[in-house]
């Protein structure tokens, strides 16, 4: 049984040798062109920065007999490597947006222990050793028989680096605790970004109202580049969530709530009682001295979720619709908005 490659950590400075000494191909026939934006190179520059890892690069090593060269073909990783380099040589700065501290200057201009620190950043990479490109095409022609569709919220985090993507992720991150106790989302719908789409959603609502799913990457384009009200959507969010925390406890695994479609309207109608909801018609704004009163509502609700004794034939025919609006078509704007406006009467009741 042959072995095709072996894997090894290299350092940004080892590429930089390599292309200096005309060793490195970053263009072989098989590789695509480079279609990277400034913010998506801003964006992994940031990442090494930090210290945060980035995918493994694959390479091919050829030894020339005649010349006892080592050259390198890049075979996946092109438009990261070409990034990196084009920064070492100060080919574009990162964004402010992306990092306060070293955002706007050229790499040349970073501290020279910041500079060390860059040059030494290990990169997983995968040295293949195969001389016929045929071998190198079933490789990766396996490697993507095992790769998993992109779902939409993954879609928009490879296409956008911006400052709303920034703040959803942050987000989404810091709940993330709070998501899998509470049996929202599971480790393994977190792994696939579902976290970061509920939360995108979630400040979409604090933002503009209730809107349909299919409305996000309007958001992710339109604050891209300037989001003024960031820091204020931030902090009604974290306050929206934290009660949502206080009233229901550790009893919110159990409850009715613990899906993302009545979740999402348990969010947006304590949100309109906090702070107002665009398009709605609520005039009623709640306090601490309130949360009781909305902790004995859910209660209440529950119960008539589970118990239909003794209801008058109208409470029960909404109380199913409002059932079966959480299970069917959730994430339209109309079956959002009837879900909204039921919950909103039904705990609006227990404020007046």
């Amino acid at each position: 049984m042959g072995k095709f490659f072996s894997s090894k950590m290299y350092i940004i400075n080892d590429f930089r040798q390599w292309r200096e000494r005309k060793e490195l191909e970053l263009s072989p026939k098989f590789q695509r062109r480079n279609v990277w934006s400034d913010k998506a190179k801003s964006y992994l520059i940031d990442t090494i920065l930090k210290g945060f890892p980035i995918p493994p690069i694959f390479i091919r090593e050829k030894i020339e007999l005649s010349t006892h060269k080592t050259t390198r073909e890049v075979i996946d990783g092109q438009q990261r490597l070409s990034a990196i380099l084009d920064y070492l040589e100060d080919g574009f700065k990162v964004l402010k947006t992306h990092n306060e501290n070293y955002g706007g200057i050229y790499f040349s201009d970073l501290p020279e222990e910041v500079q060390s620190e860059f040059l030494r950043y290990e990169i997983l990479t995968n040295v293949i050793s195969a001389e016929e490109d045929k071998v190198v095409l079933e490789i990766f022609a396996r490697l993507n028989t095992y790769t998993v569709p992109l779902n939409k919220t993954e879609i928009l985090n490879a296409k956008y680096f911006g400052i709303f993507k920034q703040m959803v992720h942050s987000l989404a991150w810091e709940y993330n605790t709070f998501w899998t106790k509470s049996k929202i989302l599971s480790e393994n719908k977190i792994a696939r970004m579902e976290d970061v789409a509920l939360t995108s959603e979630l400040v979409i609502a604090s933002l503009d109202g209730i809107k349909d799913k299919k409305e996000v990457e309007k958001y992710y384009k339109q604050y891209d580049d300037k989001f003024e009200l960031k820091e204020e959507i931030k902090e009604k969010f974290k306050k929206c969530m934290d009660i949502i925390g206080y009233i229901y406890g550790d009893q919110l695994p159990n409850s009715f709530f613990n899906r993302i479609p009545p979740f999402y309207s348990l969010y947006c109608v304590l949100y309109d009682f906090l702070f107002g909801l665009n398009g709605s018609n609520n005039q009623i704004r709640i306090n601490d001295m309130h949360y009781v009163r909305i902790k004995n509502a859910l209660e209440n609700l529950e119960s008539h979720l589970e118990e239909t004794e003794g209801k008058t034939e109208e409470e029960f025919s909404k109380i199913k619709e409002f059932v079966n609006d959480c299970t069917r078509h959730t994430t339209t704007e109309s079956v959002r908005k009837k879900r909204h406006n039921f919950l909103l009467n039904f705990i609006g009741r227990y404020l007046q």
